[in-house]
């Protein structure tokens, strides 16, 4: 374990085409001032509709 380094279990939600899991989010208590981050596992052949926000595209890069 590196020092400092804290890890912590994600909350996964998952379904027959993959799962999404909360990365960061802003009620974290290691975080302030932080929006959030997701990201999703898509299985192979399985679509995956976008959830793209439209208040803030710049954070789309």
């Amino acid at each position: 374990m590196i020092e400092g380094i804290q890890i912590t279990p994600l909350k996964q939600i998952t379904d027959d085409r993959g799962k999404v899991m909360h990365m960061l989010k802003t009620d974290d208590p290691s975080f302030e001032e932080f929006g959030g981050i997701h990201f999703s596992v898509v299985n192979p052949g399985a679509v995956k509709p976008g959830d793209y926000t439209k208040k803030s595209p710049a954070t789309l890069q």
